[in-house]
């Protein structure tokens, strides 16, 4: 549609309608309206009752041009119809971080212009680090998502289903919103597009289902390097014999057998005793 748009544009066309359903179309145009020079363009949205006119050269207006730049980033990076949304978090949650950490305009121009910047300890992936943390607690003094997980989880304040995603699968992630932005969006008005091999940009070829499919992290799955933290229908209950130097307890639930050796070498500390082993 983008590319029809500039088609339309070049032969001196000066106001423009589209007619779509799709949030990403509203989301481009928005973006190349400053290029294409139009003094108007309007967008029919929806169906049925939820259908509405959007004046694309009004939103551009408030919006600005740093930020019509920094906008297709900003779509990728907290869900759209390619790229995967982070779990709880919404385009409203997201866009009140957004403006609550305006060093985030700059960091969305500045990766979609050049994404081989993009390294794992880049400062531009640093400052995404910190717009994710915003946009799971306001209040959050951490830097980085391995922190803020930290701080969420030990506090109590969040479940684990609710934190930020751990910084490998956060960069895995914006490299997919990257992928999408930095490359097949960017190039929505040229004829012949050039898109890299999404293998080098946060995805993997599935031979089973022939699609391709997240590459979510480099990490091991958390069964293998925590069993603990896993909950299932099997409940084993060990009776412990605890010494005077821990504090009292008589037994302690532990589920599956392979989180019982785990147990068996499980240490609590109270405020006047060193740790010691639940058994001996």
């Amino acid at each position: 549609m983008m590319l029809h748009l500039r088609h339309a544009a070049d032969q001196g066309h000066t106001k423009a309608y589209l007619r779509t359903v799709d949030s990403d179309v509203v989301v481009l145009a928005t973006h190349f309206f400053h290029v294409l020079k139009l003094s108007e363009l309007w967008i029919g949205f929806g169906s049925g009752k939820t259908y509405k006119d959007i004046p694309i050269h009004h939103i551009s207006e408030i919006l600005g041009l740093q930020r019509c730049q920094a906008l297709p980033f900003f779509h990728a990076f907290t869900g759209c119809d390619v790229v995967s949304s982070m779990m709880g978090i919404g385009k409203k949650t997201a866009c009140y971080a957004w403006v609550n950490f305006p060093e985030a305009t700059t960091t969305f121009t500045a990766i979609t212009q050049d994404p081989a910047s993009l390294t794992l300890d880049s400062l531009l992936m640093r400052r995404l680090e910190r717009l994710t943390v915003l946009m799971y607690s306001k209040n959050c003094a951490a830097q980085s998502v391995n922190e803020a997980r930290k701080l969420m989880f030990t506090r109590g304040l969040k479940s684990l289903d609710s934190i930020p995603p751990t910084q490998n699968a956060l960069f895995q992630h914006v490299k997919r919103a990257l992928h999408t932005a930095g490359f097949v969006w960017k190039q929505s008005l040229s004829r012949i597009p050039e898109i890299p091999n999404p293998s080098d940009w946060g995805w993997k070829w599935n031979a089973r289902t022939n699609q391709w499919v997240p590459y979510w992290t480099d990490l091991p799955d958390v069964s293998k390097a925590c069993s603990m933290l896993l909950r299932c229908g099997c409940v084993l209950l060990l009776p412990l014999r605890v010494t005077a130097t821990v504090i009292e307890l008589d037994s302690i639930v532990v589920h599956c057998a392979s989180a019982k050796e785990a147990a068996l070498t499980m240490t609590v500390k109270c405020d006047v005793h060193a740790t010691s082993p639940f058994l001996s």
